[in-house]
């Protein structure tokens, strides 16, 4: 877990895949069925591979960049790494004030099971402490890898949660009531939306030469490693929980998984896995601001140097 070890930017990638889409899973199954469901999964992990192992052969062919912004402009011109900046910029934005969204949803949903007076009325305090105390502080850090250490809250947090609700399955075939009916395959209108939650759940090609910034072997073979690893961890990951979440609720799964209606009357235990995905979610908002600083300024200046202005700007 040294700096500049393949562990800790294996952990670094791994958590800035690890976000708000992965609690959406279960419901690609309620949108298009358990096995079309899982297709969709393997598709994701497959097309985030290939699209790893085109950047890594391409940044390995013109002797290895700094930032996506040095590599696009080595391999398809400048033209089209300013456009990557202005796509990446509306992108992780949009990730960013999602992950936002998540977080005050799952506090005000933390405190309405703990029967807080009120606790409807206080959401726009919770982002603004949030983000005030907790990212704005961890956004400061100028590299990924200084999440080696810290990213593990958040691989921890969607193992518990993973782990949660295997435990809970059982609990729910014993109220019938809380269960609909299990639909292998269904096509409809939802396919589109499905598609998105599973690509997106894998998505962290941003934040690849951020999280091996500071990567000491950078060859061709420990980049792959990386990324294999990383992936394929999450995957891991994401199966579990799209089976045991679905499973437990079929065509009744909610949007969110841990939005569920519990078989307990208070369910201390998904409490406990709320929490500490809004510490993940805390965790990933630095690590994916990163190449949004990076590309900010790549629309700014004409070079990404570091200087105290910029970073300061």
């Amino acid at each position: 877990m040294e700096q500049g070890s393949v562990r800790g930017s294996m952990l670094a990638l791994t958590a800035t895949a690890i976000g708000g889409g992965v609690l959406s899973l279960p419901y690609v199954c309620q949108l298009c069925g358990l096995v079309l469901g899982i297709v969709m999964l393997i598709l994701g992990y497959l097309a985030t591979l290939w699209s790893f192992s085109l950047i890594i052969s391409s940044d390995d062919k013109t002797g290895g960049h700094a930032g996506m912004k040095e590599f696009l402009e080595s391999t398809v011109g400048k033209t089209s790494s300013r456009l990557y900046d202005l796509i990446a910029i509306f992108y992780l934005f949009g990730a960013l004030t999602g992950y936002q969204i998540i977080i005050a949803n799952l506090i005000q949903g933390i405190m309405e099971n703990l029967e807080v007076p009120g606790a409807q009325n206080y959401r726009l305090f919770h982002i603004l402490l949030v983000s005030a105390f907790i990212v704005f502080p961890l956004c400061l850090f100028r590299s990924v890898d200084a999440f080696r250490y810290i990213s593990l809250i958040s691989i921890l947090g969607i193992f518990y949660t993973a782990l949660l609700l295997i435990i809970e399955l059982p609990f729910f075939y014993m109220n019938p009531e809380l269960q609909g009916k299990l639909e292998l395959f269904k096509l409809n209108w939802g396919f589109f939306n499905a598609f998105g939650i599973t690509f997106f759940a894998f998505t962290c090609q941003p934040g690849f030469f951020a999280a091996i910034e500071k990567l000491k072997k950078k060859d061709y073979e420990h980049k792959s490693k990386i990324v294999f690893r990383s992936v394929t961890i999450n995957l891991s990951f994401y199966i579990i929980i799209i089976l045991a979440g679905y499973l437990s609720t079929f065509d009744k799964t909610t949007d969110l998984i841990i939005h569920r209606k519990s078989p307990f009357k208070l369910d201390i235990l998904m409490i406990v896995a709320q929490g500490m995905i809004v510490a993940g979610l805390c965790i990933g908002t630095p690590i994916n601001f990163v190449p949004l600083r990076k590309a900010v300024w790549g629309q700014i200046f004409k070079d990404s140097e570091y200087t105290v202005g910029r970073y300061l700007f």
